[in-house]
């Protein structure tokens, strides 16, 4: 199942999201992430990893209760990157009104181009959920994840490389990883 989901975000019409994504993301001078309840980890993710290599993301968490709190600076040249499948959080629809009314770029990963977060979206990009399991898969959003970063490091070029550079010099100080797997 997760096979066929992944296969899905080759279809052109998600291509061109993912480009239209990437573009809406570059272009931004903050980016709020957003990815609740079982999207958390994609959101996480995005967020984790352009930390490494820019400065300018904020990951939407809701810890004690402050979900909203972060947005309250948001603003027209910002962009709003929001996870979200059946069945959609509530605070991922607010967060997305919120963002349109702000004037922010909103980039929508979702199951359905009927999703409450597909419509008002920036660029959309509908990654499918599809298991025989009674959760919905992960995988494609978190694929997702990782392709708009790989976007963004890419149009960043050397800079986003040698920022890359200092923040696994920086881990190594703290002894981050075992040396030699070991």
């Amino acid at each position: 199942a997760d096979t066929r989901n992944l296969e899905s975000l080759l279809e052109p019409a998600t291509l061109d999201g993912i480009r239209a994504a990437s573009d809406v993301l570059a272009g931004a001078r903050h980016i709020y992430v957003a990815g609740l309840r079982s999207l958390f980890p994609a959101a996480f993710y995005f967020n984790y990893a352009c930390g490494m290599f820019q400065h300018n993301t904020t990951l939407l968490s809701g810890i004690a209760g402050t979900f909203a709190d972060d947005l309250r600076r948001a603003g027209p040249d910002d962009a709003l990157l929001v996870f979200s499948y059946e069945p959609y959080a509530r605070d991922a629809v607010s967060a997305l009104r919120f963002a349109r009314d702000r004037g922010l770029g909103i980039v929508s990963v979702t199951d359905s181009a009927v999703s409450p977060i597909a419509a008002q979206a920036t660029a959309l990009i509908v990654a499918a959920s599809n298991t025989p399991s009674l959760f919905p898969s992960v995988v494609p959003a978190l694929s997702v994840a990782q392709t708009l970063v790989a976007l963004l490091v890419a149009r960043g070029g050397q800079a986003s490389l040698q920022a890359i550079e200092q923040s696994e010099s920086q881990l190594r100080e703290f002894a981050v990883y075992l040396k030699d797997g070991g």
